[in-house]
């Protein structure tokens, strides 16, 4: 039996407590970029955020709104590229660290959780 769950959610990143100045916008940038990236490479099983939509708080990414290959990527990159981009150490833009994963080492499909 395979378990569903929320891997990631705006909101636990942009409204976390912290003793320091943060970048909230630069968040909600990150989170949308990096989605549309995961949709733009066929890494999702559904539109996460369509073409006109936004992040907000609530979006969120689960296991099951990835593919085999996406989960893998996620669990790889996602949080090392979203703290370079808070760091400012790279553009939200900036995909190079989850691009050469994809291609450097190709994720054998594997089962879900």
């Amino acid at each position: 039996m395979e378990k569903d769950f929320i891997i990631a959610q705006v909101s636990w990143l942009a409204q976390a407590k912290r003793n320091y100045e943060f970048n909230s916008p630069l968040c909600y940038l990150a989170y949308e970029n990096i989605i549309r990236y995961f949709q733009k490479h066929n890494l999702t099983t559904r539109t996460i955020i369509g073409e006109d939509e936004m992040v907000d708080d609530d979006t969120l990414i689960k296991v099951s709104d990835l593919t085999n290959e996406g989960f893998e990527l996620f669990k790889k990159c996602f949080d090392r590229w979203i703290a370079k981009v808070m760091d400012r150490n790279i553009e939200p833009t900036n995909y190079k660290m989850l691009d050469n994963a994809l291609k450097k080492n190709p994720v054998k499909l594997i089962g879900r959780l």
